[in-house]
């Protein structure tokens, strides 16, 4: 078939409401079908957010934790509504979290939404030295800077 009597084809059809509708069709088939699998995507998002937001606030008896603390490599913040953000560098490699915290066990302290978490094991939880606020996570010492 030529260009021109592909051209006049392609008019004819268009002119014939069966084939346009089938067209339409075809086509909200394919968006509705897209929509869909967008909307379980969309909706396992949603469940995440909604899970992350569930943080409880730092306990009374662990608010020395909450703060902003730097070390080697590692930067760490403890909010007061009971959320961890955490960057570290490492051989060369990058690890970042920004998760709710879980659970407290002990000095230690678990962080993660569902069935991902971490443990950050506190080898010397936060206490004053010479006016200046240290402690130690995972064999870092870190400083408290705000």
């Amino acid at each position: 078939m030529t260009a021109r009597m592909r051209s006049m084809r392609d008019d004819e059809d268009a002119a014939n409401p069966a084939v346009v509708t089938a067209t339409v069709r075809g086509l909200a088939g394919r968006c509705i079908v897209r929509g869909f699998h967008g909307a379980w995507r969309m909706l396992a998002l949603v469940a995440i957010l909604v899970l992350a937001a569930c943080a409880q606030p730092v306990p009374r008896e662990k608010r020395d934790y909450v703060g902003e603390w730097r070390g080697d490599g590692m930067q760490l913040a403890i909010l007061q509504e009971g959320r961890v953000v955490y960057r570290r560098q490492r051989n060369g490699g990058r690890t970042s979290i920004d998760a709710p915290i879980k659970a407290y066990e002990g000095d230690d302290f678990i962080v993660g939404v569902m069935n991902v978490e971490t443990r950050f094991v506190v080898n010397v939880p936060p206490r004053q030295v010479d006016g200046a606020w240290t402690m130690t996570v995972d064999g870092v010492v870190l400083k408290k800077v705000r």
